[in-house]
């Protein structure tokens, strides 16, 4: 899916928020068990990613599977002032900086409304 696609689509939430203060178009992703940060925006970001000692094996929607050694754990993400966590795996894609998949999404309570394109979280605060 590109940028223009998930804009476009119902089902499916897309929009900016901050990591290290730089904006990132991120897509909130309720069908991806597991988070993601394009290399290129890693690279932006000046990350330096851990090596994993097993390849990370992801199965795309267009039957591809692609692998990836590479993890960024514990970046931190801003939304609404409040600031989260999440563990990046690096992968090659062009248009999304980041992919918030349910392993962020569970771990942060999110409500996905699809409908009204919006992500609601639930903070101690």
């Amino acid at each position: 899916m590109n940028q223009e696609e998930a804009d476009d689509a119902n089902e499916v939430v897309s929009g900016t928020i901050l990591i290290q203060k730089v904006p990132t178009y991120a897509l909130f992703d309720c069908g991806a068990t597991h988070s993601f940060v394009s290399k290129r925006f890693a690279k932006k970001l000046g990350l330096k990613p851990e090596l994993l000692a097993e390849p990370f094996r992801i199965a795309t929607p267009t039957s591809k599977t692609i692998e990836t050694h590479e993890i960024h754990r514990d970046c931190k993400i801003i939304i609404a002032s409040q600031t989260f966590s999440a563990d990046l795996i690096q992968i090659v894609m062009v248009d999304f900086d980041i992919i918030l998949g349910m392993d962020w999404l569970a771990s942060n309570n999110a409500i996905v409304d699809c409908k009204g394109k919006r992500v609601k979280l639930r903070t101690p605060n």
